[in-house]
């Protein structure tokens, strides 16, 4: 059975059910039209929606698409005709009206039976749905990649304390990155230095780069873009190629990973536990700025091309591996150039993997497992300019209203007036993670039909989830005034908004315009990025994630996110329709604030399963009938 449109939710065209097996609908299944009765059961092996209405066959799935919403149903209609019964107007006294009668009947009875309707959902999605299709991989693995996964990570492990001591290398070249207006406020010398030492300590990293990974500079074609961005393309098995072997389902498209060489600063040395630029290898770590953030990337992609290559492997598809010199101050001389060399090749790619988001343990109150959070959309951002004007003057006369008057009510009223939440992205990852929740969360999570507003709310509550479920605002600058005793003429503030992808840059200026409703504050963009595209979860590539964290962690459990930071992923917008952001690596939620941060480290064995998770992404992404792998 091999259907010939394109499914409805992104999954692969011309998906084959094995087998497609009619079934025997029962009568209820009729309140569901457009069911064909298949049982696609070879995309997952707990039934899988492809899109054409086809009926779950397991059980699970028909608890889910039959059981659940029938239940559902008669608790509307049983909500319904208590409304209706409530709403009959109580006739005069001692009248004989058997409408009432009949409803007083009825409405201890429709009680009852919403009541028992309601526990039977709540108490039944709690106990016997297992959560949503994203906690399994899209597609069982077969032996050979299990078999090929198993020994890539005893190889990587033995590996480890080289693949440590190449990581320190790297963690040596100081590749700092400065903000321009940073460097203008230290005068024109201090800016020529600091330039000048970042391009010797570049120079550096792709000299150590060049002499550590000898085969990916012998296989991989190299182009450097603005003098320190890096491109290496892996070309594709040309006889793979021919045959239409994409590895990834979408024939000979390729796909884009990505990763930045330059740093944030390491401002008080002297109160981290080890040198932030020595790259030493102590207590089982790997200390130094980049540790986690992000040369731990560049070099862990690296070290899993070569370790393929070793192998003999030859892709079904080009890879691209791009590294951006300047991601620390936006990516324009480094990503954007990237972007716009790609975009003048004509490239497209299927999808883009960039950093994001961590595997996490402890991060999800009375969550039982570690996360792995892969986000699928990324935060916008805008930065306005309000500025009062009023007439300078002494301070023993003050007027009615002042520069600083008008303007910090104006602040005010922007503090006071949060966005409205979305539940969004944060409902499909809290529903991701139904099954793991110790009770009675668990009632709450497997039932966020009912329950999703409540959670939206409880994350608005505190500020570190608020950020997960709407728009932010922070203010960050309030200039005015020179003197004590002086009126001044103007009064500035600077107000940083992170968009969610729920919302825009025009939406969010338009409502900031209305909340502040005064026509004495202007209003100026300084700077201003939509928030991305959500990306699919039932895309190929999304499952190739979830299958390498189930081989490499197989503690943990996959959710989709919201990337709440800024990355260079932005760039690439018009080039990759589907961006992924993940950060393969196992940290507790009490080491997350190492990022820009001090004593930022990652575990030697921590690192080595990086390297054995990328491998095996690249090895499942561009598999061909004509590749050979050190399996």
């Amino acid at each position: 059975c091999r259907h010939p449109a394109p499914p409805m939710d992104g999954s692969p065209a011309g998906l084959t059910c094995e087998p497609c097996e009619p079934l025997r609908r029962p009568p209820a299944a009729r309140l569901f039209p457009g069911g064909c009765t298949i049982a696609c059961r070879g995309h997952t092996t707990s039934g899988y929606d492809c899109g054409h209405g086809h009926l779950d066959a397991s059980a699970p799935g028909l608890l889910r698409g039959l059981v659940l919403p029938c239940a559902r149903k008669v608790l509307l209609l049983s909500l319904v005709a208590v409304a209706a019964a409530r709403a009959v107007k109580p006739p005069a006294e001692g009248a004989d009206d058997p409408i009432r009668a009949h409803w007083r009947a009825v409405v201890p009875t429709a009680c009852a039976t919403a009541g028992a309707a309601l526990v039977v959902v709540l108490v039944g999605r709690a106990l016997l749905v297992v959560g949503s299709a994203y906690r399994d991989p899209a597609a069982p693995d077969d032996a050979a990649q299990v078999s090929d996964d198993a020994a890539a990570i005893r190889r990587c492990l033995d590996r480890k304390h080289l693949y440590a001591q190449r990581l320190g290398a790297a963690i040596r070249c100081k590749t700092v990155s400065h903000d321009p207006d940073e460097l203008s406020s230290q005068g024109p010398a201090a800016a020529v230095a600091a330039v000048a030492s970042l391009d010797a300590e570049l120079r550096k990293l792709h000299e150590l780069i060049r002499r550590s990974f000898p085969r990916v500079h012998a296989s991989l074609d190299r182009l450097v873009v603005n003098d320190w961005s890096l491109i290496y393309i892996w070309r594709a098995n040309q006889h793979n190629e021919r045959q239409g072997g994409g590895g990834g389902g979408a024939g000979s498209l390729p796909y884009m990973v990505y990763a930045h060489l330059d740093v944030v600063s390491a401002p008080d040395p002297e109160e981290w536990l080890v040198d932030p630029w020595s790259g030493e290898v102590k207590d089982g770590f790997i200390w130094g700025r980049g540790a986690i953030d992000d040369k731990h990337a560049v070099i862990g992609h690296l070290e899993a091309v070569e370790d393929l290559l070793e192998g003999g492997h030859t892709p079904g598809r080009d890879v691209y591996l791009c590294f951006g010199h300047d991601e620390e101050v936006g990516g324009g001389e480094g990503a954007a150039r990237v972007a716009a060399e790609l975009a003048a090749r004509g490239m497209a790619f299927e999808f883009m993997l960039d950093e994001g988001l961590m595997i996490v343990d402890g991060i999800v109150p009375c969550h039982s497992r570690p996360v792995a959070m892969v986000c699928v959309g990324e935060k916008g951002y805008v930065t306005t300019r309000l500025t009062v004007a009023s007439e300078p003057g002494h301070a023993s006369l003050p007027p009615s209203k002042t520069a600083i008057g008008t303007l910090a009510r104006a602040v005010s009223r922007l503090e006071q007036s949060p966005f409205p939440s979305h539940s969004g992205i944060a409902r499909d990852m809290f529903g991701a993670l139904a099954g793991g929740y110790d009770w009675p969360m668990a009632l709450l999570m497997a039932n966020l039909w009912l329950f999703a507003p409540l959670l939206a709310r409880f994350l608005a509550a505190k500020p570190k989830t608020a950020a997960v479920v709407r728009t932010t605002t922070a203010l960050t600058i309030f200039r005015s005034g020179a003197k004590e005793n002086v009126l001044p003429a103007s009064a500035t503030a600077v107000v940083n908004h992170r968009i969610h992808p729920a919302d825009s840059v025009k939406s969010v200026l338009r409502r900031d315009r209305h909340v502040i409703n005064d026509p004495d504050v202007h209003m100026e963009v300084l700077s201003a990025v939509e928030p991305s595209r959500v990306s699919s979860t039932t895309h190929p590539a999304f499952a190739s994630l979830q299958a390498c964290v189930k081989a490499i962690f197989p503690q943990a459990v996959v959710a989709p996110a919201l990337f709440i930071a800024a990355s260079d992923s932005k760039h690439f917008w018009d080039l990759a329709p589907q961006i992924y952001r993940f950060n393969p690596v196992a940290l507790h939620a009490s080491e997350t604030s190492m990022f820009h941060g001090r004593n930022e480290r990652i575990g030697v064995d921590n690192y080595a399963r990086l390297v054995a998770f990328f491998r095996s992404f690249h090895r499942r992404q561009t598999k061909s009938c004509g590749s050979q792998s050190n399996e």
